[in-house]
């Protein structure tokens, strides 16, 4: 992780958990949950992201994504 000293005698540690996902639905759908991250009570970002839609008749596409979720834990500094 990343540590941060910080003025209140704590060191933030930024821990970094990568998560491959794979999605499946309409355009929209896959649009607004990766929106939904910006909204989330963590930061995350998206690595890799590819689209495909499987077969021409279906309309729900498949979106294989890797982000990385951070998270601070707060650590008394010595």
């Amino acid at each position: 992780g990343i540590e941060v000293p910080n003025a209140h005698r704590e060191t933030i540690v930024l821990r970094e958990i990568p998560l491959t996902m794979q999605l499946t639905g309409r355009y929209r759908q896959v649009a607004e949950f990766l929106g939904e991250l910006d909204e989330a009570p963590f930061m995350a970002t998206v690595q890799r992201l590819s689209l495909t839609k499987p077969d021409r008749e279906e309309s729900r596409l498949k979106a294989d994504t890797t982000l990385t979720v951070y998270l601070a834990d707060r650590m008394p500094t010595p």
